[in-house]
């Protein structure tokens, strides 16, 4: 497996990960459990899905590995997310005859396209806003955070940019919290009222990277990455208003994008281990290996 190092700001928008996978071709490895905690059913409900990418496609996944299906097969796809209502999925598709957002059924089935880019844009992080979908759009190195209805209609602007990023809507689709590109080489992190469109600074910290956001299923807490100098990008959680910030992931290793079960009990990651999906518990311990050779995207809501 290549390192592939921590995603700079103006990449974030491509799929490394997928991309570097694919020189792997298609093989599914099991995971080792060997020495870790075994993934109990408590942690959530055990109908939960995770949706994952591989190889430039997405699979859907039971909490704990089983039960692989590929639900994309043609182009380049990846960041799925779970639709308005939690039955069909949200992806986007960066390449092909049809770039732009899409949704599709859990088994997929029914593919439907929801934006258009302009000319020499990229859609990309689509995310349930509510009963509308929100996403990033890029235009020649702008990006800035959109919404628009599940029926293609309706498109509206909702940052200013010129260097937003990965984020996350809260459960009730009333905040949206987002990684901005600072000046200084890193990101800090900002909380967006839906409605005003007020924006409040949750960190500090601009020198550091961030990404990888997700609203815990209370909307009281947010989990996301976190680059300090000289260190692997490590999972912090924090209150929803930017206090108690605690690094739960420990050790030395490459862990990212975190997602919540939906009892909010348990994290998902990906992590350079082994790379693959990991899960643990919400103060850090009890880690489980789900699967190998796989992108984390979004726990079943």
């Amino acid at each position: 497996m290549p390192t592939i190092p921590p995603r700079p700001a103006a990449t974030l928008l491509v799929p490394l990960i997928t991309l570097a996978l694919a020189c792997n071709g298609d093989r599914v490895a099991g995971p080792d459990r060997s020495t870790e905690e075994p993934v109990s059913g408590k942690q959530g409900t055990t109908s939960s899905k995770m949706l994952v990418g591989r190889s430039g496609q997405i699979w859907i996944m039971n909490h704990d590995g089983t039960a692989q299906v590929q639900l994309t097969h043609v182009g380049l796809n990846d960041q799925p997310s779970w639709a308005p209502g939690g039955k069909r999925v949200l992806f986007a598709a960066f390449d092909g005859g049809a770039p732009g957002i899409h949704s599709m059924n859990a088994d997929g089935t029914g593919i439907t396209r929801i934006t258009i880019p302009p000319a020499g844009a990229i859609d990309a992080m689509p995310t349930a806003l509510g009963k509308r979908v929100a996403f990033l759009r890029e235009v020649g190195g702008v990006r800035k955070i959109f919404a628009i209805n599940v029926d293609g209609t309706q498109l509206t602007q909702l940052t200013e940019g010129p260097r937003d990023a990965e984020f996350d809507a809260s459960p009730r689709g009333d905040l949206i919290a987002f990684a901005s590109e600072t000046g200084q080489g890193g990101h800090d992190i900002y909380l967006l009222n839906v409605a005003t469109r007020g924006v409040t600074q949750l960190t500090h910290s601009p020198t550091l990277y961030k990404a990888g956001i997700a609203f815990s299923p209370s909307g009281k807490q947010i989990a996301f990455t976190r680059t300090d100098p000289g260190v692997q990008e490590a999972i912090f959680v924090m209150n929803a208003d930017g206090t108690l910030v605690t690094r739960i992931s420990q050790g030395g290793h490459y862990d990212f994008l975190p997602r919540w079960s939906p009892d909010g009990k348990r994290i998902g990651f990906t992590s350079f281990r082994d790379f693959g999906v990991y899960t643990m518990r919400a103060d850090g311990n009890g880690v489980a290996h789900v699967s190998s050779l796989d992108v984390l995207w979004a726990w079943a809501p």
